[in-house]
């Protein structure tokens, strides 16, 4: 009995570590439009849904691109942060200017109490695109060169011919622009009876063309072009997911500068940079929010893994007092390199 619950209680903790790295994705439009999701360039729907979950997905960043069935609503391409052991949800709205954008919905949930909603289409993650048996191209019929075919005819017209004496008879052949005649003709005395056997052969010659498959066009798939989160920039990337839009960076300042304390600012400001991706230039002007040049650079370091153009970094020097803290940071960012 004890072992049988130790078997049961090892396959339990199995599945639990299992989906602890995995992680779903729930992608519904907000006015039921129809789309295909695609993840990482995979399309997940073979038909346009208005509702999905994708399970599995083995990493906590993701490539989604959104195709409307509908091809006049265009698509969306964004970056999409997961977490691991969690059902993320997406949500497809349209802006204040009506444009469709991508945001995330909620919170993240435990997969374990992600709840069930009837009739939503649930599908596996695969990272390989699902593929027919390929259809074979029909040949097309051209002229490549004339081949020579050959007919002949025979007609034979026959009498009836006694056995011929020797020295009593004559044969005709006679061949003339491909038609050959032969005569045979058999004379006998005693009778006066006369037999002949006529072979006439025609040769026709026509020329008709023969055919090869004709060569088919190699297909040329264009490759997709991204466009960069931060507009100019080509450097090395730490955060690939979300930005904070224009509206929410603002609020969280607000947030970050209602504190008292400066160890209450820093608590939020780890907070919010841990939930969304930053760019530099949103890094720096969160930096003079705090007193203490210890407080901004804490700050400085741990918003570096989460702010997308790492590249563009050098840009908060100036924002510290002592060359010191210049040159502590400039040594955390090599050992993270």
């Amino acid at each position: 009995m004890k072992t049988l619950t130790f078997l049961f209680s090892f396959i339990a903790l199995s599945f639990s570590a299992l989906s602890q790295q995995t992680t779903n994705l729930v992608i519904f439009s907000d006015q039921g439009e129809p789309f295909y999701a695609f993840v990482n360039s995979v399309k997940q729907n073979e038909n346009a849904m208005s509702n999905v979950k994708i399970t599995d997905l083995p990493s906590e960043m993701a490539r989604i691109r959104i195709v409307f069935e509908d091809e006049s609503l265009g698509t969306l391409d964004r970056n999409f942060m997961l977490q691991f052991g969690h059902e993320i949800t997406a949500r497809i709205m349209q802006n204040r200017k009506g444009q469709y954008v991508l945001r995330p919905f909620g919170e993240p949930v435990p997969i374990s109490a992600a709840p069930v909603v009837a009739d939503q289409p649930v599908i596996i993650y695969h990272a390989e695109p699902a593929t027919a048996e390929p259809t074979p191209a029909r040949p097309t019929n051209i002229p490549v060169a004339d081949e020579e075919v050959v007919q002949t005819t025979v007609v034979v017209t026959e009498g009836e011919r006694p056995a011929r004496p020797a020295g009593q008879g004559a044969s005709i052949g006679i061949n003339v622009d491909g038609v050959g005649i032969s005569m045979d003709v058999n004379i006998h005395d005693e009778t006066g009876s006369m037999s002949s056997t006529t072979t006439t052969t025609t040769t026709t010659t026509t020329r008709q063309p023969a055919t090869r498959p004709q060569p088919v066009d190699p297909v040329v798939v264009e490759e997709e072009v991204v466009e960069p989160l931060v507009p100019g920039y080509s450097g090395p990337i730490g955060c690939s997911g979300f930005l904070m839009s224009d509206s929410q960076f603002e609020q969280a300042k607000k947030t970050i500068s209602n504190q008292t304390f400066e160890d209450n600012k820093i608590t939020v400001a780890k907070q919010i940079s841990a939930s969304n991706c930053l760019t530099t230039s949103q890094v720096k002007e969160l930096l003079p929010l705090f007193t203490f040049e210890d407080s901004k650079l804490d700050f400085a370091k741990h918003a570096y893994d989460r702010t997308h153009d790492i590249g563009n970094y050098w840009m908060l020097n100036d924002s510290f007092t002592f060359s010191s803290s210049v040159d502590d940071l400039n040594r955390f960012i090599q050992s993270r390199r």
